[in-house]
């Protein structure tokens, strides 16, 4: 009877052991770093329902002008769904694995590299006086003739001094523009250099009236641009145009004259900041800083 009892205990032991090895984690998996996938290039853009070529312009952030002429297309820019844009003559935009587009240059940007050597006053032609090249004018006796000297001493009336600045060319569109504020308040949050936040923040109060910061036409009013909400586009001149988000209200449409101050929309667009306005400039389709366009408040 005893030797019945032992026997049981001895099958009891290797099925505990069983239930316990069974219950135990398993060991945890071996972590492997791998590189991220390559980016991928994107080098076109495929027109869908509500793209207009300022949308597709502003947001890869290129001129729109640009755009149309790398595409051919002329005023009144009509597209079609389907339709390919090239955006640029090399990648316009390298689209990392995350969940925005990273902008690159549009186009290649080369520069030749150019050695100078510096030129002693001895390797300067002498007169017979001996003047040092520096204060040389032309002499009879010199080994050189007197258009040759002039040439390689002075400057032709033609040619700038390295030293001196060169003016910037002027601008047929009247690139200066006399900006004010689309609406009174604090900016709440500032342009961001680097590119992260392409505007300002303008705390002001729901319902409030926003006004062109400078006279223009309208070239989009809608709510196609992700991220923006009710968005005004305004075209100010070739090369400035400016953009008002998160409106509660359009009140203007598109191809539509407007004045400076003239009001535009409404504020309040945005649920969760409803007293914001959220205000761009671009100049030849890139973002730049607006209060150092803005007059001072």
């Amino acid at each position: 009877m005893s030797i019945g009892v032992k026997s049981a205990g001895w099958l009891v032991l290797p099925l505990c052991l069983l239930v316990l090895s069974a219950c135990m984690a398993p060991p945890p998996a071996p972590v492997v770093e791998r590189d991220q996938p390559p980016s991928t290039k994107i080098n076109y853009h495929i027109v869908s329902a509500g793209d207009t070529l300022h949308t597709i312009a502003w947001r890869y952030e290129l001129d729109h002008e640009q755009l149309a002429s790398l595409n051919d297309l002329s005023p009144p820019y009509q597209l079609h769904n389907g339709q390919r844009l090239l955006l640029g003559e090399s990648a316009a935009y390298v689209a990392s694995t995350g969940a925005r587009a990273v902008p690159v240059t549009t186009s290649p940007i080369s520069a030749e590299a150019i050695t100078v050597e510096p030129v002693t006053s001895e390797e300067l032609p002498r007169s017979d006086s001996g003047v040092s090249g520096e204060d040389m004018t032309a002499s009879p006796g010199s080994s050189q003739s007197a258009d040759e000297q002039v040439a390689i001493i002075q400057p032709t009336p033609s040619t700038a001094s390295p030293t001196d600045p060169v003016p910037p060319a002027p601008s047929a569109s009247g690139a200066s523009v006399p900006w004010q504020w689309p609406v009174t308040g604090a900016v709440s949050r500032e342009y961001d250099a680097n590119k992260v936040f392409k505007g300002i923040n303008i705390n002001s109060s729901k319902g409030a009236q926003v006004q062109a910061a400078a006279a223009g036409v309208v070239v989009y009013a809608g709510s196609g641009l992700r991220g923006y909400g009710q968005l005004i586009i305004l075209k100010h001149n070739d090369t400035y145009l400016s953009a008002y988000a998160h409106n509660h209200k359009i009140l203007v449409n598109e191809n539509q004259d407007v004045s400076q101050g003239q009001v535009i929309g409404e504020v309040g667009g945005d649920p969760a900041d409803p007293g914001r306005l959220y205000f761009e400039i671009r100049e030849h389709g890139k973002p730049v800083d607006p209060e150092k366009l803005l007059p001072r408040q």
